[in-house]
């Protein structure tokens, strides 16, 4: 358990999804922070099949239990991962809504108190839909710019 608490601590690095996080640590490019940590194969763009694999591999870092499900206690250490990782950037969050792609209420789309691996990787579809504001199936910088308009 004590490997799965230090992974998961590291792992909270690429958790900055914020347009605000994005803009502060991506050297005042809007998206940069988002697209570094996101962007597997490291062209300039992130697709969903990439946002879902990096989402598996946050939540399989943060069930400790390993049963296929982040319950409240974990996720309790996935929210103080997040919060590390934005004040380790000097991020501030001014809006709260910045971190609710990752909460467990967005996440818990059942309404069980709970997310399951599914329900994780599922709700990446609609933050990555959001996020791809121009509709062509993948997350650049251009989209972030698009968002501010």
């Amino acid at each position: 358990m004590k490997t799965k608490i230090i992974s998961a601590i590291i792992i909270s690095s690429l958790l900055a999804t914020s347009p605000i996080s994005a803009l502060a640590a991506g050297g005042g490019v809007p998206g940069q922070n988002f697209i570094n940590s996101w962007d597997e194969n490291e062209d300039g763009r992130v697709t969903l099949a990439e946002m879902q694999e990096k989402r598996g591999n946050i939540f399989l870092s943060f069930d400790s239990d390993d049963n296929g499900i982040l319950d409240a206690d974990e996720y309790i250490y996935f929210d103080e991962a997040r919060a590390n990782d934005m004040a380790n950037k000097n991020i501030g969050q001014t809006n709260k809504k910045a971190g609710s792609p990752m909460t467990l209420e967005a996440n818990d789309l059942d309404g069980d108190g709970q997310v399951s691996r599914e329900e994780f990787l599922e709700n990446a579809k609609s933050f990555f839909e959001q996020k791809d504001t121009n509709g062509d199936g993948e997350i650049t910088a251009n989209d972030f710019g698009n968002s501010y308009n």
